[in-house]
């Protein structure tokens, strides 16, 4: 063979080898751009779903902030109620202190009753007295119906 027919063909294979590699190199790019499509298009969706997820959080804080301020608020309606109770029981107790003190069957220097009573004059709204081991009775002053009630001594 002639050294120029050798020559054409090796330029003839080397452009068609340049040819082959210039459409799979393009080739590769329009898939790599396809990919990209695919990828941006996929992240835009993410998105909405991390903003929604982000909002839902948002949310949920606000709404624990608020439960927060709500139990703080009722804690404190607590304690004004918890105040205000205590002071109640000590006008109670004032009262029953009094009744004791003019009540000529309570013996105030003791805490007993004269005869066969025993215990201050006690009794709760429903008429049950009630009474600690010492004999002194616990509650409030009139049973059910307005009578001073007593514990008997054993």
């Amino acid at each position: 063979m002639d050294p120029i027919v050798i020559v054409i063909i090796v330029v003839a294979v080397i452009a068609v080898l340049a040819l082959i590699a210039v459409v799979v190199r393009n080739n590769n790019r329009k898939r790599r751009a396809i990919k990209a499509d695919e990828l941006r298009t996929n992240a835009m969706q993410n998105e909405a779903n991390a903003r929604q997820r982000e909002a839902d959080a948002a949310a949920a804080g606000a709404e624990a902030k608020q439960a927060q301020a709500d139990a703080a608020a009722k804690s404190l309606e607590a304690d004004q109620l918890r105040s205000k109770a205590a002071h109640s029981r000590t006008d109670v107790d004032q009262q029953f202190a009094r009744a004791d003190k003019i009540d000529p069957r309570v013996d105030t220097r003791r805490g007993h009753a004269t005869g066969d009573q025993a215990g201050h004059a006690t009794g709760d709204q429903a008429g049950h007295a009630t009474g600690d081991q010492t004999g002194h009775a616990t509650g409030d002053q009139t049973g059910r119906n307005g009578d001073v009630q007593h514990n008997q001594r054993a």
